[in-house]
């Protein structure tokens, strides 16, 4: 078991670890993601980085109910720091693509709230993005 594992083992979540889908990134290498499960949530499991910046990941989870949208992220347990499994289809692996506009729609409110925030996702790209009927 991996260093996260051995954190969340020890406040009782169940620990996986599952090979990361291919993602088009330049430089990619091959991740396996940790995933946490507790009372049937599943988690996706990082350390803080940097490890001496906890407060980023606190500012985030004190404001992550203003922005629509997103995964939540859950209090840091140590220096790890729990994200729920975001629901919905990868945009880029989906055989059939949703609505240009309505995709479109939802990302600039996205962007606009974490804006209004002080903050800037940074990422926003086809395999970063999840659509969901709800």
């Amino acid at each position: 078991m991996g260093y996260r594992g051995s954190i969340l083992s020890s406040e009782g979540y169940q620990i996986t670890y599952q090979k990361a889908e291919e993602c088009p990134r330049s430089g990619a290498t091959k991740r396996r993601n940790c995933v946490a499960t507790k009372g049937g949530v599943r988690y996706f499991a990082f350390k803080i980085c940097p490890p001496d910046r906890p407060e980023h990941y606190q500012h985030i989870q004190s404001i992550q109910d203003s922005i629509p949208y997103m995964a939540r992220m859950l209090k840091p347990i140590k220096d790890v720091v729990l994200l729920e499994e975001a629901r919905g289809e990868n945009l880029w692996f989906m055989k059939t693509r949703p609505d240009p506009t309505m995709v479109e729609d939802q990302l600039l409110e996205f962007a606009g709230a974490t804006k209004s925030n002080d903050l800037i996702h940074g990422d926003l790209r086809p395999w970063n993005i999840f659509c969901d009927n709800e």
